[in-house]
């Protein structure tokens, strides 16, 4: 970062590129790199524990993904397409919905654990990873 040297550029394999925003976020456990493809509605994940970063993974998603935040235990991933992905398995296991049951999105998710009604820790939409917390991913 201080030398502001291009070190590797990661490119996605069989898609096409745009000019369309893309989100980025590290797992928690800072393994992998989720990206938010916005013009072809997917999210790719490449192993960040090789350099480059290797391609593992292509999931479509409902709409457009150009956020993507991780649970607090990093088991759950939510990309602002309103998806709900495993993050082990890397499959679409539900989708968020409004109180009649409509499909919504959300790029501003916040997650907060409470203990004995009070707060110990939370998750908002910037995916940092954690290398340091607690979460294995």
């Amino acid at each position: 970062m201080t030398s502001g040297k291009v070190i590797h550029r990661v490119e996605v394999n069989g898609y096409g590129w745009s000019k369309e925003r893309h989100g980025i976020a590290l797992s928690p456990g800072e393994k992998e790199l989720w990206s938010g493809d916005v013009a072809n509605g997917f999210i790719h994940v490449f192993d960040a524990t090789v350099m480059p970063p290797k391609q593992i993974k292509s999931i479509r998603t409902r709409s457009n993904p150009s956020w993507i935040i991780f649970g607090i235990d990093g088991k759950l991933v939510y990309p602002s397409s309103g998806d709900v992905i495993d993050a082990a398995t890397k499959q679409v296991v539900g989708g968020l919905r409004d109180e009649i049951g409509r499909q919504v999105e959300s790029e501003k998710l916040l997650e907060i654990l409470f203990v004995d009604g009070k707060p110990i820790r939370a998750v908002d939409q910037i995916g940092v990873g954690m290398a340091r917390g607690s979460a294995t991913n």
